[in-house]
């Protein structure tokens, strides 16, 4: 069956999709983000537009067409003040709780679930050397910072890449701080070559050290921000290099 390859939209996770299934209901393994892919192969945010099909099911069918239903008139019972006054009472002390509960929850998971995915989707693109994929993660406006800091990764993993068999690089990434209250978070991101197999080593002709302390290795400091909706982004223009290469 021929396929479709595709990025998620919000996080970039590279997949694939039969194309008998565009425009349907797709849920990203790594972020959760709901999305559909469209015929021309663009991934796209949200619920997939109904069919034509679909919509004529959902139309209210006419009067006529609907059959008739017998109603039942039930008598009205007074509510007395003194069983009406606890229900309200107990009614809002619930409200109160789960507002708290709800509050709570957010304040322990919510910001480092949000900031991590994001971390991982920038740092995929920057070993993947995609700055499309890196500039989705960055707040709005921030283009030409991000642009900038791109180039400078992309030069501090140039002899990182040199030392791997595949010429290509793993990532790590480390929350180091969450400010929710200033908006501010911190995650240091590590990248370190590709060691490959044996083979790959012989026909790249790449010599790697035992000791994995004399690895090349890049290392990154991401500075993330809120977007106007509250999403937590990276803030290019904040972000630091902190690459220092034991070996060339």
């Amino acid at each position: 069956m021929t396929t479709l390859d595709m990025e998620c939209p919000k996080c970039g996770a590279p997949g694939s999709l039969p194309k008998n299934k565009v425009n349907s209901r797709l849920v990203c393994k790594r972020c959760r983000a709901i999305f559909y892919v469209t015929p021309s192969g663009r991934a796209v945010l949200g619920e997939p537009p109904m069919s034509e099909v679909a919509r004529e099911e959902v139309k209210t069918p006419r009067l006529r067409d609907r059959e008739r239903v017998q109603y039942t008139f039930l008598p009205s019972i007074p509510i007395r003040s003194e069983i009406l006054i606890p229900v309200v009472l107990l009614t809002g002390l619930l409200a109160l709780i789960g507002v708290a509960g709800y509050s709570f929850i957010s304040w322990l998971g919510g910001p480092t679930d949000d900031v991590m995915p994001r971390a991982q989707a920038a740092a995929n693109a920057l070993g993947d050397d995609n700055i499309g994929i890196f500039q989705s993660a960055c707040l709005m406006g921030t283009e030409p910072d991000s642009a900038r800091f791109f180039e400078t990764a992309r030069a501090s993993l140039t002899p990182v890449r040199a030392r791997s068999a595949t010429k290509s690089v793993n990532n790590k990434v480390y929350l180091l701080d969450v400010n929710e209250k200033d908006s501010r978070g911190q995650v240091l991101v590590l990248f370190t070559p590709k060691k490959g197999s044996t083979r790959d080593q012989q026909i790249a002709e790449v010599e790697t050290p035992e000791d994995p302390k004399k690895l090349a290795s890049a290392e990154f400091l991401f500075e993330f921000g809120k977007d106007p909706q509250g999403k937590w982004r990276v803030d290019p223009g904040r972000c630091v290099d902190r690459t220092i290469h034991s070996t060339r």
